[in-house]
């Protein structure tokens, strides 16, 4: 079985969740493939994977060829460097890094700057959670980033994470797969395992 997961999620409960299957029955032979969100949507229509761990496509419509179930999701939080104490001073201190516009957490980010109203100086755009959390430890600036939960974010002396005074927006995780895909008994392991976390 090939799967496709977001590099994100390989160091929380997915990685836990495949270590268990695999654990549990060591014929299955899950080949794990990291790449976006939006490219697993083509892999997954096409059958070049059998399933992808992945972000709601939000706004787009799914193909009816494909299902996706909600496993989890994550709060869209404000992180800044922490020498930044007020929770307003972002707006004119520093600039904004942000997660690519093009993706679908890009598309999460732009939605939660305007549901905000938050002043925003655009600096760079990456795709890599990771990459961004490290570029605002640094101080060049500040971000807009889903709270993952496999983060020991309260441990993190160089982060300041501030709440958003607006709606709460949401990077919800699934599972997708093709509607007529012929191994449901793995998919539904894999959707159980989430579940119990």
């Amino acid at each position: 079985m090939v799967l496709g997961a977001l590099a994100s999620t390989l160091m929380g409960a997915f990685g836990t969740t495949l270590n268990e299957l695999n654990q549990n029955d060591p014929e299955l032979g899950i080949q794990l493939i990291a790449g976006l969100s939006s490219n697993f949507l083509n892999q997954v229509m096409e059958g070049t994977l059998d399933a992808s761990l992945l972000t709601e496509s939000s706004p787009f419509a799914l193909p009816q060829t494909v299902q996706w179930t909600e496993l989890y999701k994550e709060p869209m939080i404000l992180i800044l460097p922490n020498s930044i104490k007020s929770s307003r001073s972002h707006d004119s201190q520093l600039p904004v890094i942000r997660f690519e516009r093009n993706t679908w957490t890009g598309h999460l980010v732009e939605q939660t700057i305007k549901v905000n109203k938050l002043k925003i100086q655009d600096s760079m755009e990456l795709n890599s959670v990771a990459a961004i959390i490290e570029l605002v430890r640094q101080g060049l600036g500040y971000s807009i980033v889903p709270k993952r939960a496999n983060i020991a974010w309260a441990e993190d002396r160089q982060l300041s994470l501030k709440e958003l005074s607006g709606k709460t927006i949401y990077r919800k995780v699934g599972l997708l797969e093709r509607r007529k895909h012929s191994d449901k008994m793995l998919l539904k392991s894999l959707s159980n395992n989430f579940y119990r976390e």
